[in-house]
């Protein structure tokens, strides 16, 4: 996603953070193997970081998956700092 989004990851360690509520509205309440796929920074203030509480949150991460695994780069070729992040509901809440 482009950096017009980027506010959508600000304050994820929050319950009410933008991310968590467009997740809560587009990933299915059905399903209990429906799952999210994200890139995102993996470091410093952008991570993505789930509220401290697993009961304040609706998500769960199933796993974190460094851009180095798969070799991602910057766009001038040095070491991309992104991450796949895959995230799911909570099993708890389902």
């Amino acid at each position: 996603i482009g950096s017009s989004l980027q506010a959508l990851f600000d304050g994820t360690s929050l319950q009410g953070a933008a991310l968590w509520q467009s997740l809560d509205a587009l990933l299915s309440k059905k399903n209990p193997n429906a799952v999210v796929i994200l890139s995102h920074v993996g470091t410093w203030d952008e991570k993505i970081e789930l509220p401290p509480s697993p009961s304040e949150s609706l998500f769960e991460c199933v796993r974190r998956i460094s851009g180095d695994h798969f070799e991602m780069k910057t766009r001038d070729g040095k070491n991309s700092d992104f991450e796949l992040v895959l995230l799911r509901r909570r099993r708890s809440m389902l």
